[in-house]
């Protein structure tokens, strides 16, 4: 997701990784904090 935005992209669909993690919250903040950081 970070490259994503880095790319200047303003929407991002991210539920596979979230889905198919054992810790569902974990991925999502992962997720979060990459997207924060682009």
């Amino acid at each position: 997701p970070g490259q994503a935005i880095r790319n200047g992209s303003s929407h991002l669909v991210v539920g596979r990784p979230i889905i198919a993690a054992a810790n569902k919250r974990e991925a999502a903040e992962a997720i979060l904090d990459e997207m924060r950081s682009a």
